[in-house]
């Protein structure tokens, strides 16, 4: 019998993450199709919008600590549980802003037009979200940088896909397109245990030492902000303002359209999330040379 030639971790890494994004993929798309078919096309509207701008918003609400958290753990050996207190206090205090910003939009209502008003009707279901993806950044950043992507796939998995999936089968219907939306937001808040383990107090900890690993994320991440903010702009813009010019069906239908090109983007997405945190630990060993194979293979 020939021996079973088995593939390196890093390829299964790669396998299942790209399944992972695939499987997410197909799940979106299932919950955009179960909202138009059971809400209506202005509710899909609402919906796409509230994903577009929940996209664009993470940037700035998170200061981009997934993937500085991401690079620090992995250059961290052993793994300091400190940073993702670091990272939680940054990402607390760029969501905060981020979500009275968003509070404030439905203050403005009697300036605007009727289909302005469904619009800033999202608000409360972003700032839920921006708060429980956080929690999801933190947790998923972390299992990424410790190398640990099997835990880091599953969580993304059942925050992203599974449970906003069952709970859209579950209110379709029965439920206003609000409510859901929360129910979906809540959804990315469920590795909660996991950072409240990550960032308790622990003796040794200075705040000295707090201020320090803040101030070098920042330094990292801040920078990267805007390349982000670009990318998500061209996702997110043209559905808000289709659905100022159009109207939300239009917007609604448009974001559908878009949904389907994310499937082409599982290989590289993979591809990306693996190689930060394995190039950063290479990089913190001085293994400089390894790197240049690692990247070609």
């Amino acid at each position: 019998m020939g021996r079973t030639r088995r593939l390196s971790p890093f390829l299964n890494d790669f396998a299942a993450t790209v399944a992972t994004s695939i499987l997410i993929t197909i799940s979106l798309l299932l919950i955009t199709r179960v909202i138009a078919t059971k809400f209506g096309p202005e509710d899909l509207g609402v919906y796409v919008l509230f994903r577009r701008v929940g996209a664009f918003f993470v940037p700035i609400a998170t200061f981009m600590i997934g993937v500085g958290l991401t690079r620090a753990v992995a250059m961290s050996k052993p793994h300091d549980r400190s940073l993702a207190t670091s990272a939680a206090i940054l990402g607390l205090l760029g969501t905060t802003v981020a979500g009275l910003l968003l509070m404030l939009a439905p203050h403005f209502k009697s300036q605007l037009s009727s289909e302005v008003h469904k619009i800033a009707a999202i608000a409360h279901p972003l700032v839920v979200f921006l708060f429980a993806n956080l929690i999801f950044t933190l947790a998923y950043s972390w299992y990424r940088g410790t190398g640990e992507m099997r835990k880091a796939n599953i969580w993304q998995l059942m925050c992203v896909a599974l449970v906003p999936l069952a709970a859209t089968l579950m209110l379709a219907g029965r439920k206003p397109i609000g409510s859901l939306l929360i129910v979906i937001a809540l959804a990315y808040a469920l590795p909660i245990a996991v950072v409240i383990n990550l960032v308790r107090p622990r003796p040794g900890i200075s705040a000295n030492r707090l201020r320090v690993q803040i101030a070098e994320l920042a330094r990292y991440c801040l920078p990267r902000i805007p390349g982000s903010l670009g990318l998500t702009a061209i996702l997110a813009l043209a559905p808000l303002v289709a659905a100022f010019r159009l109207g939300l069906t239009q917007s609604g239908y448009l974001g559908a359209g878009q949904s389907i090109f994310a499937v082409s983007e599982g290989g590289a997405t993979a591809l990306s999330l693996l190689l930060l945190p394995k190039l950063s630990s290479l990089l913190s060993e001085g293994r400089t040379t390894e790197i240049r194979e690692r990247v070609s293979r």
